[in-house]
């Protein structure tokens, strides 16, 4: 914490709640993803993302490919890569907050000169207790 603020806001040694990690590892996360969030994305991916296809898509084709046992995977290696690839481009797009309770899910990305924020917070519970009080929003 910075010690201007902990003086103004009278916060002591003991008191003092210190969030230096959490901000520097979110300033460290932004750089690692701003090159592929910066690159637009191609078409048909920039309709299905923003029509918001992209995300059930993805999960359907996750649960089918875990479904598989291990000789029908080894069977498909072309799906396999190209599951693995598709992963990879939109991950590459999304802020890890794992370091934070119950984090929301936040995915950038852009379409021609817009960059979109999208943020998902269903299922981030503490103790019961939903962690936020909005569930989604861009």
């Amino acid at each position: 914490m910075h010690p201007q603020f902990a003086r103004q806001h009278h916060f002591t040694d003991e008191s003092a709640v210190h969030v230096d990690y959490q901000v520097a590892r979110l300033w460290m996360d932004l750089q690692e993803i701003l090159p592929a969030v910066l690159t637009p994305l191609p078409e048909p991916f920039s309709r299905w993302v923003e029509a918001g296809a992209w995300s059930p898509w993805i999960q359907r084709v996750n649960t089918w490919w875990r479904s598989l046992d291990v000789e029908e995977r080894r069977a498909a290696p072309q799906t396999a890569d190209a599951l693995w690839m598709a992963q990879r481009w939109w991950n590459a797009r999304h802020l890890d907050l794992g370091y934070l309770l119950a984090p929301p899910d936040i995915r950038f990305w852009r379409v021609n000169d817009q960059v979109t924020l999208d943020w998902e917070t269903r299922g981030c519970v503490i103790d019961g207790v939903p962690a936020w009080v909005e569930t989604a929003g861009q």
